[in-house]
This record gives structure tokens, sequence and C-alpha cells, in this order.
């Protein structure tokens, strides 16, 4: 079994325990023999896991599913909505529209061409 054990300095921390009881060649009890392993170290770390887990599946319901080709957005019902109607339904955010420079060099080669 796991439980929490005081040390000698005063601090708790997680055991693992195993034990059985062992009986003389008469068949009376004879006490318990078994082992104590400190895994204080590893419930922490298991913790941790569990947390950054918990994190990133946070994360994965945030995802949207966008078309790689026209944009649009998936709707919870279904349909595909542009990314501008999507955040104003949703997100109250109104989008405005600009060129990132790199696009703005591609467009202006294509237009001197």
């Amino acid at each position: 079994m796991e439980y929490r054990l005081k040390n000698s300095a005063g601090e708790y921390r997680w055991i693992l325990d195993n034990g059985s009881p062992y009986y003389l060649n008469d068949g009376t009890f004879g006490g318990f023999i078994g082992s104590c392993i400190d895994i204080h170290d590893q419930k922490l770390a298991a913790a941790a896991l569990a947390e950054i887990h918990h994190r990133e599946m946070e994360k994965m319901k945030s995802l949207l599913p966008m078309c790689a080709y026209c944009r649009k957005i998936k709707m919870p019902d279904g349909s595909w909505s542009i990314i501008e109607e999507y955040l104003s339904q949703t997100h109250d955010t109104l989008v405005s529209h600009g060129m990132c420079p790199h696009c703005s060099e591609k467009v202006l080669a294509e237009l001197e061409g």
C-alpha cells in the first residue's frame, strides 16, 4: 500500500509498503516481513506530469479546425465560417486587415512582374 509517513526530520513523505505475514513451522504467527520504499519523488513527478497533461488537454480543446485552402473555420454545428465571423460571434472581437511584410513583398513582385 501507499501512504504518507512522517520521518525523523518531521517531514511527510510518500512510502510504498509491501508486507506479508509469515508463520513459524508449527503454524503460529511469526510476524510480518516486507519492505518500505520512499516513493515521494515519484509521486511529485507524477503530479507534475498530470498537471502538464491537464494544461495540454485544455490547449487541445481550444484548437480550431481550419480549412487549409480557404482558411474558413469549422463551427460547432458543422458549418464553415470565415474566421472574422467566427471571432465576432464567439469572442466579441473585431478584426482589422493588413498585410505582413513578407506577403507585401510577394504581392509587389507579382504586380511588377
